[in-house]
């Protein structure tokens, strides 16, 4: 049963939004590393799911990949070395809501798995779809299919079954003949999706993989889709709507850090955390460097090590929004969540950027992305996100003033309605800020002119 409208991409709405996934409007895709994604309108929501490439070698695993993902296919044979994850966004039409799926392609080979025992656990981690490639031109690897699904059958999460045949001759035989492609059907409840041997370079990109990626989107929600119909059922009426919220939260379960299991009955913990500071935080600054709290009970020090401790936690992005950001101690550990693949983007205010001692500069000198807009009023915000799950704002700016000196407070909250009014603010922001931060001297090269002010912050 298709859920999926498979013929939305060719409506005016679905062919309006696949320009986000193309090169200046050509045939290219574009291609989207391990921590991108698409610029989507905020309304469209994302669902992620990790689906494991197994097969006998050479029967083109990668080249599948590389199909679905809209790459140039490689004219020789390379055996894959280890994991190779690859991100493909595919946007369908569900009922009335368009959703983009995330499709987390982990391939790796034979040999690999035989050298490296940690492989295939780590493959077979949390997954949600074993998709099994065999050859039209290779009988041996379409009997091995039934043996390869029996083997990943075990797995706790159940994952769906995709089943991909390659080199596929429409108008030819092939050593697969269509009587056992259809008695396997049959037997394992599976569609075999079809990849032609060629692909010829007048067909539109549409015409080469819409029809794949939308059978495995449909495959991968039906799988969830029968799992939340049983959850929900003594509910007595199974709305579309009722399936949809509960989709969402089952999605958020499996790929959410900040939640336990992925079971649908466990609540995401509630947080909400409020840190003081006042005069006699200067107090604490000589043991700023000391493992040890001191006694008081705002302790300035305590609340700045909760501060480093959200940020290490950190899996996915930060995004700071700050008017006057100088404190060495927060803008090392952003910057060491950097280093470890973590997307952080920064906006301040223009002029402040250019104070003494601003971590801009810092942050710009590390290729992380700082976004200010000159204008006569002030960027105020004071606020940080972490993972679009945590939000960290208050009256204090991040410097060693407002942390040992000011009257100050900040909230720490994983509520979700307040989180997204801080996330689609920040997205706002984001692309209103449209140029990165450069330093005041080449903005006066450009007649800009940048009010110099006194910084009477003590870092």
């Amino acid at each position: 049963m298709n859920a999926i409208n498979m013929n939305w991409l060719s409506s005016a709405e679905g062919e309006s939004l696949m320009h986000h996934f193309y090169i200046n409007s050509s045939k290219k895709r574009r291609f989207y590393g391990i921590l991108e994604k698409p610029s989507l309108p905020s309304s469209i929501e994302e669902v992620t799911y990790k689906i494991f490439m197994i097969g006998r070698s050479g029967v083109g695993k990668t080249s599948v990949i590389t199909r679905l993902a809209g790459f140039p296919e490689p004219n020789n044979y390379i055996e894959t070395n280890g994991i190779k994850k690859t991100n493909v966004f595919w946007p369908v039409k569900i009922w009335d809501k368009v959703i983009l799926f995330k499709l987390q392609f982990w391939d790796t080979s034979e040999s690999s798995i035989k050298k490296y025992n940690h492989i295939l656990p780590t493959c077979k981690d949390k997954v949600d779809a074993i998709c099994s490639v065999f050859s039209f031109d290779d009988v041996t690897s379409f009997n091995d299919i039934p043996y390869l699904i029996n083997t990943m059958s075990t797995i706790k999460e159940k994952p769906a079954n995709i089943v991909i045949g390659t080199k596929f001759k429409p108008w030819s035989n092939s050593m697969v003949e269509e009587t056992q492609v259809k008695e396997f059907e049959d037997k394992w409840k599976v569609k075999i999706i079809k990849i032609d041997s060629n692909k010829l370079t007048n067909r539109s990109e549409l015409f080469d993989c819409s029809y794949q990626l939308n059978t495995i989107c449909n495959i991968l929600w039906n799988r969830d889709k029968e799992f939340l119909s049983k959850q929900i059922v003594q509910m007595g009426v199974i709305s579309s709507e009722i399936i949809w919220q509960g989709y969402k939260r089952y999605r958020n379960l499996r790929w959410n850090p900040f939640f336990k299991g992925s079971a649908i009955k466990e609540k995401k913990e509630s947080l909400m955390e409020v840190l003081f500071f006042s005069e006699e935080s200067a107090l604490c600054r000589p043991h700023l460097n000391s493992p040890n709290n001191c006694k008081r009970s705002n302790c300035a020090v305590a609340n700045l090590n909760k501060l480093k401790k959200y940020l290490n936690s950190a899996k996915r992005t930060i995004d700071v929004c700050m008017y006057f950001f100088t404190s060495q101690q927060l803008s090392n550990v952003i910057m060491e969540a950097q280093k470890r693949g973590v997307a952080v983007k920064v906006i301040s205010d223009a002029n402040m950027a250019q104070c003494d001692g601003n971590q801009a500069v810092a942050f710009r000198k590390t290729s992380i992305k700082v976004r200010t807009k000159v204008s006569d009023n002030l960027m105020h915000h004071k606020f940080v996100i972490i993972d679009d799950d945590i939000l960290i704002t208050g009256s204090a700016n991040w410097t060693m003033q407002a942390l040992f000196g000011n009257t100050e407070n900040i909230i720490i909250t994983n509520h979700s309605v307040l989180v997204k009014r801080f996330v689609d603010e920040f997205k706002k922001l984001w692309d209103i800020y449209d140029k990165d931060f450069v330093e005041s001297a080449s903005l006066e090269s450009q007649g800009i002119e940048i009010r110099q002010l006194k910084t009477v912050e003590n870092r």
